[in-house]
């Protein structure tokens, strides 16, 4: 049996026989407004509970196991729930720590410190690359597994590359996908999409934060096409027929420089 809880779309396709409780943000407008690192630390010091609507899902439901992906802070419920009932805990590890970033300073070195100790003390530690594992096997003296990024099996497979890479083209469509984890990749993003328009280039950009990238560079750039996430299928589609070139961000800041280290 398989119980899931996490934020739900009316568009999102749920599994046929298991049983799903949403825990959408009740107020989302807060996570893009300069309350964010407050709302977040908030939200982080309500999941450290764990809160009421996941006992209450416990007693009902009576996991044997409990697992979790460590991105925004829903591991932080999964942890502390899998703690209370004794049940194994199993944690994904996608991103590096990345929920951490969206907190106040003050409050980043108490999640750190309690993500080590979930990492530590989990049944297993499922890595999604092979840097990770050793990055996180240093750092905190357990050896991950290995699990790498699934694959959709309606994703198209093509046979050729795009029509458009065999163009003569002045103006090329350089393309990102993905979430973005603090202001700080927000505006990398931002100056990679002045520097395309001082050249003649478009930036497309599919993003869970696109109306926060939108906002931010209100006023400077008119060359960004801004999408919401859509499903894979459709997102490979449209690459393949808009982008010229694939952008992958990653900081070379020093204090990043940990984080960019587990990247897949």
């Amino acid at each position: 049996k398989l119980y899931i809880c996490c934020p739900i779309d009316p568009e999102m396709k749920l599994l046929p026989g298991v049983a799903y409780y949403s825990t959408n943000v009740r107020f989302p407008r807060l996570l893009r407004s300069r309350f964010a690192s407050l709302y977040c630390c908030w939200l982080t010091w309500r999941c450290y509970g764990p809160p009421h609507w996941a006992r209450r899902v416990a007693k009902e439901f009576k996991p044997e196991a409990i697992l979790s992906v460590s991105q925004t802070d829903g591991w932080i419920t999964a942890w502390r729930l899998a703690s209370l009932l004794g049940v194994p805990f199993h944690l994904i590890a996608h991103d590096d720590h990345a929920f951490a970033n969206y907190l106040p300073k003050r409050f980043r070195g108490w999640a750190s410190d309690n993500f080590a100790s979930a990492y530590r003390s989990a049944a297993s530690q499922l890595c999604i690359s092979p840097m990770m594992i050793g990055a996180y096997e240093e750092r905190y003296g357990v050896k991950g597994q290995l699990l790498l990024p699934s694959r959709d099996d309606s994703n198209p497979i093509f046979d050729n590359v795009p029509i458009q890479l065999g163009m003569n083209k002045k103006m090329l469509a350089f393309a990102y996908a993905g979430s973005l984890h603090g202001e700080t990749a927000i505006q990398q993003l931002i100056e990679f999409g002045v520097q395309c328009a001082k050249d003649g280039h478009r930036l497309i950009v599919y993003s869970p934060q696109s109306r926060d990238i939108e906002r931010l560079a209100s006023g400077r750039i008119s060359n960004i096409e801004f999408n919401e996430p859509v499903p894979s299928k459709t997102l490979l589609e449209n690459l393949y027929a808009k982008a010229d070139v694939l952008l992958a961000l990653g900081s070379f800041a020093d204090e990043h420089r940990e984080t960019v280290s587990t990247l897949f």
